[in-house]
């Protein structure tokens, strides 16, 4: 990770201390602003490098949350297992719908494709 993105790390982290449990999430555009200091152009692009930091404060093991606050995703810091459960639940969703669709793609049913991913993982770890 370079010394800036460092920075906006560090930044992300103290906004989201601010930011403990569901009911006080702030939204993708608040963060943005408050980490970079400048308002996100839109909401896919230029919001990626916030996304970015997001990933890289789970990787350290910070309970980074998100969750929709009316029609915007919102960030916030569980606070309680149920919100972490929640979370992993929505991911462990999306990554079972993913991987139905490569399935599918491959012409495969979904236990052969994941049993495939098993063998690859075996062979190269």
């Amino acid at each position: 990770m370079s010394q800036a993105s460092n920075e906006y790390v560090f930044k992300a982290l103290v906004e989201l201390q601010k930011h403990r449990g569901r009911q006080n999430a702030v939204s993708m555009a608040e963060l943005y602003e408050r980490v970079y200091g400048e308002t996100p152009r839109d909401k896919i692009s230029s919001t990626r490098p916030l996304r970015r930091v997001i990933t890289e404060l789970r990787k350290m093991g910070f309970p980074v949350c998100s969750a929709m606050i009316g029609r915007e995703t919102g960030y916030f810091l569980a606070e309680t297992a149920e919100e972490i459960e929640r979370f992993c639940e929505t991911m462990e969703r999306r990554v079972m719908k993913i991987l139905y669709l490569l399935s599918r793609v491959k012409k495969l049913s979904l236990p052969e494709y994941l049993g495939q991913l098993k063998l690859k993982e075996v062979k190269n770890g």
